[in-house]
């Protein structure tokens, strides 16, 4: 688990962010953006490739991270 945060840091693709790895892994990472998306929403399916680009191109600068909002209700409540 520790190397997958560690490895998330410079990730080509956004960090699959789970309720248990939530905090861990934004702590890792001064900047990052939060995709919060859902399977049955289509705004979140329409912006997912443009997430995705963008981890690409900012990869070692910017964290990338998805939170699937119906597998992590506890993160998708909580207020950063």
């Amino acid at each position: 688990m520790k190397e997958m945060v560690r490895s998330s840091q410079s990730a080509l693709v956004p960090v699959k962010i789970s309720d248990m790895t939530f905090n861990e892994t934004l702590n890792k990472s001064k900047i990052f953006v939060l995709d919060y998306w859902g399977d049955l929403c289509s705004p979140c399916k329409m912006i997912a490739p443009i997430i995705d680009k963008l981890a690409e191109e900012c990869s070692g600068r910017v964290l990338f991270a998805k939170v699937n909002v119906d597998e992590n209700p506890k993160t998708a409540s909580t207020e950063l």
